[in-house]
């Protein structure tokens, strides 16, 4: 029998959503200046950072265009190109390799581009002693300084200008370095009548018993509340107090009477500017996805806003979760385990259903064949270090399921590489067009397959199909 398909090709990166800087030597963006023959070069957007390796990334434009250079993007290659004088450095995303005059070099890092700012972050020193420059670093104070000379300087004429930029950074008039993160003292935050905090009888006495438990990522377990999607809600729990709350179905409130209805002016207003990104051991994970809000709440617990992008950017979901808890994950990712894994999956399952519920739509039942063709997937792409719905091999998400015995009349796939977890990789399926359509499609059966490991360091697959 021929199948007549309504089958959505959907894929969803995640590579520039998460940009790793770590704390070592003078890594906070404030703490980095970069001067061209002692004039500072001003950075209007995205800021200088160390990576791993302990190179400064730089986004590319600025220093450049500082020494008269000219900068070229190539979108299909993911190519920068700097030149000048006939000189010219070509770099690559996330390639080692670079290009020297037609010579190929090597560094001990990558450029990376940061989807945030739309920025390519670039190793300056290899950009500008490519192009015959002078790169120098200097340490004052609480800055590391990069100096960048152009014109064959003698030392005389460098300790002159290192003692110049010395006294302006000494002086009264300039500002103050910033912290990454900013606290809202006052603001509270409580999700269906219950607070970070609360004693477990408290749930207990409003829930009753968990309908199933979870591992999660941290030092808790997940009280998971799902035989009513309209009231869907997950609650940490540690010694027998609540530490963490999430979902995208039930009530919460917070300061300045936000609300489930709140958008994301409405939670700017009242709370301010979002941080920067969180602070994990030495390590600072910069949040570069325009849809998440995360807020620090009384040097306590952080606050997590998902938006709907598609509806007024609503608050689509709240998470809450302890300070001390979240500390207890040394990463921006798990490593994982089998019964981290099957959580994801189920909840996953559970926050898809949730969010159908909400629109009023029917429920997806779970299919455990397509979750062991998704899990297969997900574990081949993170084996493979590949992210695409056609796997090497060159089946399709359909050759797949035919291969596994899966009969369907219609079917779709979602892909989702490097998100923290099932309550972050939900949003952004409905914050994706395509994704999200087939998150509200008229299918009857899902399954979920996760895998960790990889470049991406975790894989999700979700099947959807009508028998």
């Amino acid at each position: 029998m021929k199948h007549h398909l309504r089958i959505p090709i959907l894929v969803l990166f995640i590579v520039a959503c998460i940009v790793v800087m770590p704390f070592d030597g003078y890594a906070s963006s404030n703490q980095i200046k970069v001067f061209v023959d002692g004039t500072e070069v001003p950075f209007v957007d995205a800021q200088p950072y160390i990576d791993g390796n302990g190179r400064t990334l730089v986004p590319v434009r600025f220093p450049a265009e500082a020494v008269g250079a000219t900068v070229d993007w190539n979108n299909d290659a993911k190519q920068v190109t700097v030149s000048k004088d006939h000189k010219t450095v070509i770099l690559s995303v996330n390639q080692r390799e670079y290009i020297v005059n037609h010579m190929k070099m090597q560094m001990d890092t990558e450029m990376i581009y940061n989807s945030q700012y739309h920025r390519n972050f670039v190793p300056i020193r290899f950009v500008l002693e490519g192009l015959g420059y002078e790169v120098g670093w200097q340490t004052f104070q609480q800055y590391g300084i990069i100096h960048v000379f152009t014109d064959g300087q003698t030392v005389t004429q460098k300790n002159t200008i290192y003692k110049q930029i010395e006294s302006r950074i000494t002086a009264p008039q300039m500002p103050s370095v910033q912290p990454v993160e900013t606290t809202q003292p006052t603001a509270k935050f409580i999700v269906d009548d219950l607070a970070i905090g609360s004693p477990l009888e408290d749930l207990i006495k409003k829930r009753g018993n968990p309908d199933r438990m979870d591992a999660s990522q941290y030092d808790f377990q997940w009280y998971v509340y799902n035989k009513d999607y309209s009231n869907y809600l997950q609650v940490g729990v540690k010694d027998k107090r609540i530490v963490a709350l999430h979902s995208s179905a039930v009530k919460w409130s917070g300061v300045g009477n936000l609300a489930p209805t709140a958008t994301k002016k409405n939670v700017r207003d009242a709370l301010g500017e979002p941080l920067r990104g969180l602070r994990i051991g030495n390590t600072m994970y910069l949040n570069s996805y325009e849809n998440r809000d995360v807020y620090l709440v009384d040097e306590s617990y952080y606050a997590y806003f998902d938006y709907d992008a598609f509806d007024k950017d609503i608050v689509q979901s709240v998470l809450l979760l302890d300070k001390k808890s979240r500390e207890t994950l040394p990463a921006f990712h798990s490593a994982g385990s089998t019964d981290l894994r099957k959580a994801f999956e189920y909840q996953v399952f559970d926050l898809t259903n949730a969010v159908r519920q909400k629109k009023g739509l029917s429920i997806l039942k779970w299919n455990e064949q397509a979750a062991i063709t998704a899990r297969k997937h997900s574990e081949d792409m993170a084996k493979n270090n590949f992210f695409d719905h056609i796997n090497l091999q060159g089946q399709s998400p359909f050759d797949r399921m035919r291969a596994d015995g899966i009969r369907f009349r219609s079917a779709a796939e979602n892909l989702v590489a490097g998100s923290e977890d099932a309550v972050q990789a939900v949003p952004m399926w409905m914050n994706s067009k395509g994704h999200r359509e087939a998150m509200l499609s008229r299918q009857e059966l899902l399954g979920v397959g996760v895998a960790f490991g990889g470049r991406m360091n975790i894989y999700f697959t979700q099947k959807f199909f009508t028998p």
